[in-house]
């Protein structure tokens, strides 16, 4: 089996004292498991701007003995994060026949049908005229997974609250709502049982208490 693999980069100083940079990706594994070989093109860039702007992005495309189509990759993040807010998005779009065999792809398994996932993160943090509280931190996220027929996996809604002290503990709460997809029996280990396919709808709540005592002493308390 012979594998090769280049990789290019080329970056740039921005206005904010960050680099940006484009890059490339080339590789070929000659032992496929599918027969012949396997290749992978790829090209990726991340640029930054007005010291809080940052967009990331990746293009991938794969060949395969016997697949044919649907063998395309792709991932756009923008990102805008300030000391007081905060706003990201990020979608990747994997399809079924995108197969980098000297690379790794999460969930691929015999039978998956791609994914689509989008993530919303945002938060709000001022600093109010109060001596004893430093920040507010209100937030908010999104996590939606489908395959590439539209047919919902996973999804994760949460809204959070946070209250960081001048003293330098902290009080959070989340709440979340969340939607998970099984498509075949789960096995839980230790002889837990198996659970059954189906669609599974739950909510979580969760409150942490952290109590500053110096560099060398952090506690939390959780429920």
């Amino acid at each position: 089996m012979k594998r090769e693999a280049t990789r290019r980069h080329a970056s740039a100083p921005c206005s904010t004292g960050q680099a940006s940079y484009v890059g490339g990706i080339l590789t070929r594994n000659t032992g496929s498991v599918l027969g012949r070989d396997n290749r992978a093109l790829g090209f990726d860039a991340g640029f930054n701007f007005y010291r809080y702007l940052s967009i990331q992005s990746f293009i991938s495309t794969t060949h395969s003995n016997d697949l044919k189509g649907k063998d395309w990759a792709g991932r756009g993040v923008i990102d805008w994060t300030s000391d007081r807010s905060q706003l990201r998005i990020d979608h990747l779009n994997i399809q079924e026949n995108f197969r980098p065999e000297m690379g790794f792809v999460r969930r691929a398994e015999a039978g998956w049908k791609g994914l689509q996932q989008t993530q919303l993160d945002t938060a709000y943090r001022p600093r109010p005229h109060i001596s004893w509280i430093r920040q507010f931190v209100l937030s908010g996220n999104i996590d939606y997974l489908a395959n590439q027929e539209g047919l919902l996996e996973n999804r994760d809604m949460k809204t959070g609250f946070a209250t960081n002290f001048q003293s330098g503990d902290s009080i959070r709460v989340d709440v979340s709502r969340n939607y998970e997809r099984l498509v075949k029996p789960f096995r839980i280990s230790s002889g837990g049982g198996t659970v059954a396919p189906g669609s599974y709808p739950y909510n979580r709540f969760h409150t942490q208490y952290s109590a500053y005592g110096g560099a060398q002493d952090l506690r939390h308390f959780a429920i």
